[in-house]
């Protein structure tokens, strides 16, 4: 863990990784191809991390001439399955944090995240997969990182606008403005805490959902701190998924 964080640090004083980018559009009898490939010129911050698809395996194209007419020699159709994306590591999916305005639905957020550090800060992000680890939404098997029934479940659970980093976009966009003294911080404050009150007031009214209702029993009893001196006990109540 200590590593992951180290390096996600020292990442944000390297330069940007540098490529050559090539897209190429055929018409060959009609029909539209397309060959794109890629050059990495300087790796910059991609030094620090260990990737298991080398640079050498991505196509490179040859540089053409708009209009240039060229000789379709042969082709070929493959048979392929598509692949479900494969899940995330540690290491992944704290670069998915950093990276997350590609999982934004607004066009317009979008480029408000890639001009911020996306979810978190350097030194928070890994703290913050600890709490998921340790509060049974996530786990680990072997290196890959999975969502629990009880985290899959959560997800199903809360309203949309809280399952998607749109709205980290939009505090981000405020507190921008607010630097730039163009909004007050008071206003801010106040729709914030307007809209938090709103959805945990719509949690309280609304019956439990049923991914929640068919969670499997704990298999350990949660712990708790009891009294003044710091020690922790277990709860001796067994809590359940049941509504």
């Amino acid at each position: 863990m200590y590593q992951l964080i180290a390096t996600q640090y020292l990442m944000q004083f390297y330069p940007a990784a540098e490529y050559a980018e090539s897209k190429l559009e055929f018409d060959i009898e009609g029909g539209k191809f397309v060959a794109s490939g890629r050059e990495l010129l300087k790796p910059g911050w991609r030094v620090l991390v260990r990737s298991s698809k080398k640079e050498s395996d991505v196509p490179f194209v040859p540089a053409l001439e708009k209009g240039q007419v060229l000789t379709c020699r042969e082709g070929e159709i493959t048979a392929k399955k598509t692949e479900p994306p494969k899940h995330f590591t540690e290491a992944t999916l704290l670069q998915a944090m950093t990276g997350i305005a590609r999982f934004v639905l607004d066009d317009n957020l979008k480029k408000i995240l890639r001009e911020t550090d996306g979810l978190g800060t350097e030194a928070t992000r890994a703290g913050i997969l600890d709490t998921l680890f340790k509060r049974g939404l996530l786990s680990r098997s072997g290196k890959s990182v999975l969502s629990t029934p009880a985290g899959k479940g959560l997800v199903d659970a809360l309203p949309d606008i809280a399952t998607y980093p749109d709205m980290t976009a939009h505090w981000e966009r405020q507190l921008h403005d607010m630097s730039e003294k163009r909004q007050a911080y008071a206003p801010f404050m106040s729709q914030l805490e307007n809209q938090l009150d709103g959805l945990i007031d719509g949690v309280k009214s609304s019956p439990v959902p049923e991914s929640l209702r068919s969670l499997p029993k704990v298999e350990k009893k949660p712990y708790r701190k009891k009294g003044g001196k710091g020690r922790t006990t277990r709860a001796k109540k067994n809590y359940q998924g049941k509504g």
